[in-house]
């Protein structure tokens, strides 16, 4: 029997030898929220674009609201930081992309989401340049 990782359900844009559900594990403790973010960055070349970041930056506005609502604490701490630059390698992130995920997996409290707020801004352009 093949591993989950060696079949897709419409598309090929996950498979790569560093998964991102692998990366959700690895890095930010199976977040729900801070998973969906980094899907959408991680993938918004190869599969939806600009709507992919968009929907990126629509849980970012979401992460911000439990914040602030005391709903949810800050991911706890990346055990391994290597894996987060491992995963932006091996599936041929850009600089911008790359910072958008080692901040998503380890953010701190407002400032962090003001820097993710910027990032994501400007990965919009790029998207919307690109597009």
């Amino acid at each position: 029997m093949q591993s989950a990782n060696h079949e897709q359900e419409g598309g090929r844009h996950y498979q790569t030898d560093y998964q991102h559900w692998d990366f959700v594990n690895d890095c930010l403790d199976g977040r729900y929220l801070e998973g969906n973010l980094t899907k959408y960055v991680y993938r918004w070349k190869k599969k939806n674009g600009l709507q992919d970041v968009r929907k990126a930056l629509h849980y970012l506005l979401k992460i911000r609201e439990f914040y602030e609502a005391d709903r949810i604490t800050p991911p706890p701490i990346v055990r391994d930081f290597g894996a987060i630059d491992r995963f932006c390698l091996v599936n041929d992130l850009g600089p911008l992309e790359a910072r958008i995920m080692k901040v998503a997996a380890t953010w701190e409290g407002t400032m962090d989401i003001d820097r993710l707020q910027v990032y994501m801004q400007e990965l919009e352009s790029l998207a919307e340049i690109t597009s």
